[in-house]
């Protein structure tokens, strides 16, 4: 659905640059009544389910907004999610800043597909060295769980022997 192969490596370059913006500049320049909406949320009476909403969601919103609009400010500036964007974000001014992210994106696109083989080389290889340490406590908590059990199975061994004999030595 995202435009890629279900096997090819994907890469978002907008999703890696580094925001002018803190999360709660965004929410406070696109969301403007989200302190009132934060108050409801967080009084005794407020609407405890809608407190993920406006603390996680609407942050994330937000950032992704940000990312994205560096393309719609470009294609559709007429558009009201454009126009937003830039009368709410000034400083810096969101169009410059959006200028300079779109060359960027596309500097970051070339490279990756340059550089796409190196990447996941260290991927793999970073995946299979982690599947391995996972593998080894796994393993030495297998091994510690057996030695476990055979010295209670000894112990108890030891015990019904012991009992046997007593037993035994009684009979006799």
């Amino acid at each position: 659905m995202a435009g890629f192969k279900k096997y090819e490596a994907y890469y978002i370059p907008r999703t890696v640059q580094r925001l002018p913006w803190t999360d709660e500049q965004l929410c406070s320049a696109l969301f403007p009544n989200i302190c009132q909406w934060r108050r409801v949320i967080n009084s005794p009476e407020g609407d405890h389910y809608g407190k993920s909403l406006v603390d996680e969601l609407l942050p994330f919103f937000a950032r992704v907004a940000c990312q994205d609009g560096i393309y719609w400010v470009h294609k559709y500036p007429e558009n009201r999610a454009s126009l937003l964007l830039l009368q709410r974000l000034r400083n810096p001014t969101y169009e410059t800043w959006a200028r300079n992210q779109r060359s960027t994106c596309a500097d970051l696109a070339t490279n990756f597909s340059e550089n796409q083989s190196e990447v996941l080389g260290k991927a793999v290889c970073q995946s299979y060295n982690m599947l391995v340490r996972r593998q080894d406590r796994y393993n030495t908590n297998v091994v510690r769980r057996v030695e476990t059990l055979e010295e209670k199975l000894q112990a108890s061994m030891r015990d019904q022997s012991e009992s046997l004999h007593m037993q035994f030595e009684q009979k006799i």
